[in-house]
């Protein structure tokens, strides 16, 4: 366990935290903090309680988020490549004694992770089903380094584990997971835009972070501005190729990742193949996970297709990739009439009020998610049997 107090020290038990304290308040201070400590919000150890007067302080074990009230906050990381922070949304419902799932939330180009915040409306999924959820950005004084605020998706060294952003983005998702109580075996990765061709890089640069992941409106591994931005761009690398490259960079951590890619067909911005793209890679890279091969055991074809009406209104075709025991493996969701962005929003969604239903992309994406818990190597990671 690690705590994280105002003065910056970094303390890692309950005992060498109250320690750490005396030393720097004395004894007659040291009540007068804890109740102080309580009334701004920081997290008052079960330790304390056992070492002071009846009367004394709090017998609460949770650290911040535990307080029965929802938490929002930040984050900081910093790497050799820049700095990176996220919003943090902890659920009114968060105890430490029971972790929660978390997501992890990247935006598209010309975006924030405030923005993003907004577009997605993910902090009323989260409240309502219970998962911390962070919004990940890089400093915005670093733009230099991200034209038109675009995760460096494009860049060979940002295809890398050690690369900038991917580095960034898993040394966010740690300082939470070090933070609050999350669950390690549940935790998920979705992007839109440059932050879908990232959510790609960061399911092979970090397998071990993330139980599944979700692309919306990308494409697949070690893409290119011209495979984003070209109609013809997505035919130019052959998938297997892609495909081999990101196993490559799994390494020693390899392990099948779910995938859920969701693109709108009148997209013209970063073009459809794209996401269909993205499938056909993870689903072969998955085979080589497990037979070393990239035509199975998971086949390429779709298990099913079938066409629907989504609560929002919109019409959509559903194509899943099934293992031979039912459990979801890959899906790709194609928007009847959807353009660039997040599905079931539109640019004057932005600052727009709360409504229900959710955002497609957000209701799909969490319902992909809530199937899967992190296996190692060859494992199925569904929780349960077949799901819809």
């Amino acid at each position: 366990m690690s705590i994280y107090c105002e003065f910056g020290t970094k303390i890692r038990t309950a005992e060498a935290a109250l320690t750490h304290r005396r030393s720097m308040l004395g004894e007659k201070k040291l009540r007068l903090f804890l109740r102080f400590a309580r009334f701004c919000g920081y997290a008052v150890l079960s330790a304390v309680a056992a070492v002071l007067p009846a009367g004394c302080g709090d017998s609460s074990s949770s650290l911040p988020g535990g307080s029965g009230e929802a938490e929002d906050t930040s984050v900081t990381y910093v790497n050799n490549f820049g700095s990176y922070r996220a919003l943090v949304h902890v659920p009114k419902s968060y105890r430490r004694e029971t972790p929660m799932p978390l997501v992890v939330n990247l935006h598209g180009c010309n975006r924030t992770a405030e923005e993003q915040l907004s577009i997605t409306q993910y902090n009323v999924m989260a409240d309502r089903e219970e998962f911390i959820v962070i919004y990940a950005d890089y400093d915005g004084a670093a733009n230099t380094t991200h034209p038109l605020s675009c995760w460096r998706f494009y860049e060979p060294l940002d295809w890398q584990r050690t690369g900038g952003d991917p580095d960034g983005v898993a040394g966010l998702t740690r300082a939470v997971m070090d933070r609050w109580s999350v669950d390690p075996s549940r935790v998920y990765l979705v992007g839109s835009s440059s932050g879908g061709f990232m959510t790609s890089i960061l399911g092979a640069t970090h397998p071990e972070l993330f139980a599944a992941i979700a692309i919306i409106a990308g494409g697949p591994y070690a893409s290119t501005l011209l495979d984003a931005l070209q109609p013809v761009g997505p035919q130019l690398v052959p998938v297997a190729n892609r495909a081999e490259l990101a196993h490559a960079a799994m390494g020693e951590n390899s392990r099948v990742v779910p995938v859920l890619a969701m693109h709108g067909d009148q997209d013209t911005t970063v073009y459809p193949q794209n996401g269909v793209n993205a499938i056909q890679q993870w689903l072969m890279t998955n085979n080589l996970v497990v037979t070393g091969a990239a035509s199975g055991p998971f086949p390429l074809t779709p298990t099913t297709v079938e066409s629907g009406l989504d609560a929002g209104g919109a019409s959509f075709e559903r194509q899943d990739f099934r293992s031979a025991d039912g459990c979801l493996i890959a899906r790709h969701v194609r928007i009847h009439g959807q353009e660039h962005g997040w599905p079931g929003r539109t640019e004057d969604s932005l600052g727009a009020p709360v409504v229900d239903p959710l955002p497609m992309g957000t209701r799909m994406s969490w319902d992909f998610f809530k199937n899967y818990t992190k296996k190692s190597g060859a494992a199925i990671p569904c929780r349960s049997a077949a799901f819809e």
